[in-house]
């Protein structure tokens, strides 16, 4: 019995230590900071909050440059079509300070970095989207480079009616 019940803990003590923050990187951590802070020219700082967990987002919602597109077309097929819960993040967690987040506006979900691309949606805080709220929610992409500085940013908006 306790043979079983150390294999038993060996086994979630790996597969906690085998999930990897995405924000582990520098350049992402600075990308997304730089990410947020092109968000807030358009938003005031106190309208939202940042989540503190990486959200598995489409990547298929912008008109974008033909070697872009090429990179999110094959974005979906790489994750063989499955889509992840949100991981919690430590990285994020830390980067964006939380007592700020006492009565947003708006949740700002963040996408693990792809291909020196992030991904965002701003949903209401109230989280009511479709028949129940608001029809359009803004998606953003952000391109950076190799120490994080973005070097394209791109805005759609996803029709949920």
């Amino acid at each position: 019995m306790k043979k079983i019940l150390l294999i038993v803990l060996l086994g979630i003590c790996f597969s906690l230590y085998g999930q990897i923050d995405a924000y582990n990187d520098k350049a992402a951590q600075k990308a997304v900071e730089k990410a947020y802070s092109l968000i807030k020219e358009t938003y005031k700082d106190n309208d939202i909050c940042v989540s503190d967990s990486v959200y598995d987002l489409d990547w298929d919602y912008f008109d974008v440059d033909s070697d872009i597109n090429r990179s999110l077309d094959v974005y979906r097929a790489i994750k063989h079509y499955t889509w992840s819960k949100p991981q919690y993040s430590d990285a994020l967690n830390k980067i964006f300070v939380r007592d700020t987040c006492n009565t947003p506006k708006y949740i700002a979900l963040f996408s693990e970095p792809y291909d020196r691309m992030i991904r965002c949606d701003l949903l209401p805080s109230d989280l009511k989207i479709g028949i129940l709220g608001t029809p359009v929610i803004p998606v953003l992409l952000f391109i950076y480079n190799e120490i994080g500085d973005i070097k394209q940013f791109y805005q759609g908006e996803l029709n949920v009616e």
